[in-house]
């Protein structure tokens, strides 16, 4: 059978607009995909959203943190923020991945969230590197991002 989908991605989730195949008849379909997510994790797009947090497209439950890493540093910690970039220097070497483990266990603890909530999405081999880190809010996660740096 043939079913035919019209999605519309828009900031916070998927929607289907219409879905034709044999057997429905033409009437367009509406269905929320984001409903089954808590309440507390769905968050309405906002201007005021800061450019280095954003919404995850391939899982509209987690939050995309985009970090510029300097790694072989003396100390862990978070320079401050740089146009959509976190400026994130971090203290282990950059060989063999223990720069990248050292970022998600980073994240994890500054966010309070379990480590196997933050995983690394983007940059396994570069500086420029996003994080995916599931459970948490866009507002929760640059309030974070915006507290380390001010103690920096």
């Amino acid at each position: 059978m043939l079913a035919v989908h019209l999605v519309l991605l828009r900031r916070g989730g998927a929607r289907t607009l219409m879905s034709s195949s044999p057997s429905s008849s033409s009437k367009a379909r509406r269905t929320n995909k984001m409903s089954s997510l808590p309440s507390s994790l769905v968050t309405a797009p906002s201007e005021d959203a800061p450019p280095f947090v954003t919404v995850n497209s391939r899982d509209p439950g987690s939050v995309l943190l985009h970090i510029h890493v300097k790694p072989g540093a003396k100390k862990t910690q978070i320079l401050g923020i740089v146009g959509d970039r976190v400026d994130l220097q971090i203290a282990a070497p950059p060989r063999d991945g223990e720069a990248n483990d050292a970022v998600v266990l980073y994240v994890a603890s500054l966010l309070g969230a379990r480590k196997s909530d933050v995983v690394l999405a983007r940059g396994q081999k570069s500086r420029e590197k996003s994080v995916s880190i599931s459970g948490t809010s866009l507002a929760a996660v640059a309030d974070a991002v915006h507290a380390a740096a001010a103690t920096k």
